[in-house]
């Protein structure tokens, strides 16, 4: 009769190890492409809805008229962010940067109605929540993404080391967004 292999208290230190290893990597990769997810996603989207809410106050106190073309491009821009905030991704941002150049853009540019806007306290108000609108969504790219967490967390302290605002590349990102959440509402009413 064969004897028994034994394992070594090493040995089984050892596997012991490498099983809690899988574990923790198996419940890391459920985390980050689970809840995680919903997390930022939900973050962004109530920012945004604040936003969209703060420019209905600022029309309900008469800085912008309802009727305004301002008025519902923006609150269109906004609502289309949030209706699309869960397609936005890094993989789907680097292939509309590639086509956006291509396709017509029928709707104006949310950021162009705001200049628009005659009151300057009014244009400022509109502004910083069409920002804060859009920063919500990039931030929540970007965390939701493993893959730009390392790239973003260089960005930041380079911004913080050197004190700039916020870079160009920014910028055009978040009009890539508004763009794609302009694309996919435009789907949605052809369909």
């Amino acid at each position: 009769m064969a004897e028994p292999i034994r394992q070594t208290n090493k040995e089984y230190m050892m596997t012991y190890a490498n099983s809690l290893s899988l574990l923790v990597i198996a419940f890391l990769i459920w985390f980050i492409y689970g809840p995680w997810q919903k997390l930022w996603i939900d973050w962004a989207r109530e920012r945004m809805f604040a936003s969209r809410d703060e420019i209905f106050i600022i029309a309900a106190e008469g800085g912008l008229s309802f009727d305004s073309e301002e008025y519902r491009v923006i609150r269109t821009a906004i609502e289309s962010l949030i209706r699309y905030t869960h397609k936005v991704s890094f993989l789907r941002f680097v292939l509309l940067l590639q086509i956006s150049k291509e396709i017509k853009n029928s709707r104006p540019n949310p950021m162009e109605m705001v200049i628009r806007i005659q009151n300057d306290q009014v244009r400022d108000r509109v502004r910083r929540q069409l920002v804060i609108a859009v920063k919500s969504c990039v931030f929540m790219m970007i965390l939701r993404s493993p893959i730009l967490w390392l790239p973003a967390f260089v960005v930041f302290i380079l911004r913080e080391v050197f004190g700039q605002r916020t870079p160009p590349s920014i910028r055009s990102l978040g009009r890539v967004i508004v763009r794609e959440s302009q694309i996919n509402d435009e789907a949605r009413v052809v369909a």
